[in-house]
């Protein structure tokens, strides 16, 4: 979806976890989105939120 989306619109941002809803249990996750959603500026390319759900 990144890909098709095009260059500076969408960035891939993988969670190493099980299942769904990895939002809010897995702090890495939980921070990138709650960055985005309050600046606007995306998570690294190539970010990989490893397995941490509480």
């Amino acid at each position: 979806m990144a890909r098709a989306l095009g260059d500076g619109v969408g960035v891939l941002l993988t969670a190493e976890e099980e299942g769904h809803g990895t939002y809010p249990q897995n702090r890495c996750v939980m921070e990138a989105v709650d960055k985005y959603l309050r600046t606007g500026r995306t998570p690294a390319v190539g970010t990989v939120c490893r397995g941490s759900m509480s």
